[in-house]
């Protein structure tokens, strides 16, 4: 439940999130107009797994992994994909020995949030006998850590931006609902949080859809978030 103190802390916000981070949110939202930020970003459309490689090799030229942002979503895009498509994990894992370290690592991360079955293993053996020293502690401290792909909760930001990929792979109005709720609730997601996920979800006419849905229904929690996310399409440089 959403309460009136969170409602009002979000209309106070609107206002400073507008005159503060419009302009870096969108520097920050430029790679997606690339075309491998694209096919990633609007993959739930029309799925193409037989673009995979070719789209993270793409992804890994442009530095769109270089935002640290990108590095969740993107974990949450590829985990949803690896389920999509189990048969096609070893040949995708095999390629990704090629890509440089950062990819490399958020690849084994992604198959690990997965729950796949193979991804314990391939962890294990990346972070002992492939990596060096520092990317091995690092992954090892993954395999401490329990896959949140199917939490039905958001307990952090990093936990938002990783469900925003997993919408982004799936198209899922459930996962939708649940970033849009905590973005309306969590004290712990900044105001440029909220601004950078409004901007992103504003490029979907699903989203869009939706949020028309929740401002026509007088008595939504959502409906001042819902006015973000469209006063966020009119400031996006694509809106």
């Amino acid at each position: 439940m959403i309460s009136p103190a969170s409602t009002l802390r979000l209309r106070g916000g609107i206002a400073v999130v507008l005159a503060a981070v419009a302009i870096a949110a969108s520097a920050r939202t430029d790679n997606l107009s690339r075309s491998a930020g694209g096919w990633l970003e609007y993959y739930y459309q029309q799925p193409n797994p037989d673009q995979f490689v070719t789209a993270v090799f793409a992804l890994s030229r442009n530095n769109y992994f270089a935002l640290p942002d990108n590095v969740p979503v993107g974990i949450g895009f590829f985990a949803s994909v690896f389920r999509q498509n189990p048969d096609s994990i070893d040949e995708w894992m095999t390629y990704s020995r090629l890509l440089p370290e950062r990819e490399r690592r958020l690849m084994i991360c992604a198959l690990w949030s997965a729950g796949h079955p193979k991804g314990a293993s391939y962890l294990a053996y990346y972070a002992t006998e492939i990596v060096g020293e520092e990317l091995g502690a690092k992954l090892i401290e993954v395999m401490e850590r329990s896959p949140k792909l199917d939490d039905p909760e958001i307990h952090s930001s990093r936990d938002a931006y990783l469900k925003w990929g997993v919408y982004l792979a799936t198209g899922d109005e459930a996962v939708l609902r649940t970033i849009m709720e905590a973005m309306a609730t969590r004290d712990d997601l900044t105001l440029q949080d909220r601004w950078w996920l409004a901007v992103a979800a504003s490029r979907h006419e699903q989203v869009m859809a939706f949020c028309q849905r929740e401002i026509a229904t007088p008595d939504s929690p959502l409906r001042d978030l819902m006015q973000l996310v469209v006063t966020a399409q009119s400031a996006s440089p694509t809106g």
